[in-house]
Order: C-alpha cells, then sequence, then structure tokens
C-alpha cells in the first residue's frame, strides 16, 4: 500500500558504486511509504553510477554530480544540506533498505516528536569471495536515548544503513558532519547529537548492511578510523566527564572499547576494572548520565574484556575475577548480571562461545 505523509529525503552517496546501486535504490522505490525522493550525490565516480542512477527513471530521484571527488564526509554534507524533506534517511550506494523501513521510522518520529534520529536493527549481508551470501544479525542496538547516551563512550550506537534524522533538530543545533573524523562521521555527529536531543533505536530489522571485499573499511583506512573512533571516545568522555585522556594509544579505555582482543592477562583485567569503577564513581558524583544505565553499559565492557581475558588466563581464573567484580571494579552482582544479559542478548551465545575460542572480532565501528 503506498502511503503519502511528510515528505522525507533518501539521501545517498555515491561512488564508484555501481556494482550494488541498482539493487540499493530499487529497495527504496519499492518502500510502502511513496512520499519521498531521492537524493543522491555523486563524489566523482569514474564507473557508471551517475548513468545507472539516471537510467532507472523514477521520477522521485534527483541526482547531482560533482566534477571532482571530494571525500564522504563533503558529499555527506551536501546531502543534509540539499535534503528537501523533513526527515532524512541515509542508506549506502550498497545497502539496502527493506520495505517497511521509511513507514515504520516515520511513524515513529511523528509520535515520539523529541527524537531527533531514529535507527534500527539491522542485517549484514556477507559476501565471501567464493560467491557465498550469507545474512548475520547485527547485535541489538540500545533502545532508548538513557541506554544509547550511556553506551556512547564505548561504542557506536546508532547503525547509519537504517538511520533517519528529524531534519529541524539537526539544523537548530548546527550540527554538520566534521571533516576530521573521516568515515567515522556518523559515530562523531550521534555522539554531539545525544547532548542535545534524544536518540533512539527501533527493536526491528529495517535493512541489511552489504560487507564486501570493496569497502573503504579496511587496511589503513580502517586504522584511520579506528584512530577517529578513539578521538571521539576522549572527546565524549572530556565533554560529558570531565575526563581528559588526550590522544596516547596505549590508554586502558582505547584498548577496552576498539582492541579487547588485547587483554589477555589478569592485570589487564585489574586495570580495565579500575578505570571502569573510576567511570561509574565519577558519573555518581555529576550524574550526567542516567546511573542504571550507565552502570549497565559498564558491566557490559566488563563482560566483553573478561571474556577476552579469558583467553589468556584460562575461563576458571576469568570467572574468579568475574567473581570479585565488586571489589576489581565497583560493579555489584546485580549490575554484573544485567551487563552479561545485555551481551549476551546483543552478541549471542554463539559469538560469546567465538570470542572464547578467539575466532571472533569485537569490532564494530560502522554497522
Amino acid at each position: 500500500m503506498s502511503v503519502r505523509g511528510p515528505l522525507v529525503t533518501v539521501g545517498m552517496a555515491t561512488y564508484n558504486g555501481g556494482q550494488y546501486l541498482t539493487e540499493s535504490i530499487r529497495s527504496v522505490i519499492e518502500s510502502s511509504y511513496s512520499n519521498i525522493e531521492i537524493l543522491i550525490v555523486d563524489d566523482g565516480s569514474t564507473d557508471d553510477s551517475v548513468a545507472i542512477a539516471q537510467g532507472i527513471g523514477d521520477h522521485r530521484i534527483r541526482v547531482i554530480s560533482n566534477d571532482l571527488n571530494s571525500g564522504l564526509v563533503r558529499t555527506r554534507q551536501q546531502i543534509m544540506e540539499e535534503a528537501q524533506g523533513t526527515y532524512l534517511a541515509w542508506l549506502d550506494q550498497d545497502d539496502i533498505a527493506y520495505p517497511n523501513r521509511i513507514f515504520s521510522q516515520v511513524a515513529f518520529l511523528e509520535r515520539h516528536v523529541k527524537v531527533g534520529a531514529c535507527g534500527s536493527l539491522t542485517f549484514h549481508r556477507v559476501h565471501e569471495q567464493s560467491g557465498k551470501e550469507w545474512l548475520l544479525k547485527s547485535r541489538h542496538n540500545p533502545k532508548g536515548h538513557d541506554e544509547i547516551f550511556a553506551q556512547m563512550p564505548f561504542l557506536n550506537p546508532l547503525s547509519f544503513n537504517t538511520a533517519t534524522m528529524r531534519m529541524s533538530a539537526f539544523r537548530q543545533n548546527n550540527l554538520d558532519f566534521r571533516e576530521e573524523f573521516g568515515n567515522t562521521l556518523d559515530y562523531d555527529m550521534w555522539s554531539r547529537a545525544a547532548d542535545v536531543m534524544e536518540l533512539a533505536n527501533i527493536q526491528d530489522y529495517l535493512g541489511e548492511y552489504r560487507v564486501h571485499s570493496r569497502q573503504t573499511s579496511r587496511g589503513p583506512a580502517l586504522d584511520r578510523m579506528l584512530q577517529a573512533a578513539w578521538s571521539v571516545q576522549s572527546e565524549v568522555l572530556g565533554r560529558n566527564l570531565g575526563v581528559l585522556i588526550g590522544t596516547e594509544t596505549d590508554h586502558i579505555h582505547r584498548r577496552m572499547t576498539l582492541a579487547p582482543r588485547l587483554l589477555v592477562s589478569e592485570r589487564d583485567a585489574v586495570e580495565v576494572g579500575a578505570w571502569l569503577r573510576f567511570l561509574a564513581e565519577t558519573n555518581r558524583d555529576i550524574r550526567i548520565y542516567q546511573e542504571r544505565a550507565f552502570e549497565n553499559a559498564l558491566s557490559r565492557q566488563w563482560v566483553l574484556c573478561l571474556l577476552h581475558v579469558s583467553r589468556g588466563v584460562g575461563f576458571a581464573k576469568a570467572s574468579k575475577i568475574a567473581g570479585a567484580s565488586r571489589s576489581i571494579a565497583g560493579l555489584r552482582n546485580r549490575d554484573l548480571s544485567q551487563g552479561a544479559l545485555s551481551f549476551l542478548i546483543g552478541e549471542g551465545l554463539e559469538r560469546a562461545q567465538k570470542l572464547i575460542r578467539g575466532d571472533g572480532n569485537p569490532l564494530r565501528i560502522r554497522h
């Protein structure tokens, strides 16, 4: 059924994305929500991306073709400036929107007028070099604003491929993408938006994020993303908790959030625990984060770190450390149980077992 309502801009930044572009655009055209414009800004592609977009033949498609490649940040910023919709729904050139995505998010934002942006759960469509494809459920992103805000110092809690923004909220707060954060621009944006507006995640799967060998978030680009993510976390801790930790590459916060696989010893666990205790006590003093939500986020991070430590010290020793969570990390058994439950619901038992075996990768900057 075709549904009309507020105009929604679906923003797509393209650069040499012809391989999957038709499928991505058609996933929007086939949406159950009809009052849309599909704004495609091509960033100087040398393939047939522009011809593909223009050749689909839907009057709702608007293509802007840049002569020179200016990079993802400037292209997405251009989309924000050109968008005509009340809402801006993001979709990358290789991702898929499910038919009910826009309808669900518009309905949610119309009901929740204080929410400035909402995401959802998403599948990962993984392409193997053999040609095989398979779907992987993403973690369960936190639902409400308190939980999203509390997890911001540790991870990116909104999946960009299913994020929809209320444009008036971002324009009124002069929120733009920042060049220095590169491909981690969305994490930076959400971290600043969470300070001035409510964010939310719909607990339905509304799209697919494609994982394939041609993505830019690999190799040296991934290293740059990790550094940018660390900068986001450093800014969040400084801005909200008054914790100034600089950009030292060996800082425990960086290791426990971006490279927990490096945590292998009892000493590592004690250092993580001491840092978590410090963050909890700091928040109890200034009350920037809702206490229960923040301590749940701390506990979740503690469980993740202990799973990695167990690979180095053994599961029995890691369990003993977990039993001393109150003295080491200042976390009560109730908090630890909630953190473990949150982790297992979000990541799944199979993934936790992989982490213990050493063949899991906890990193998710862009979802």
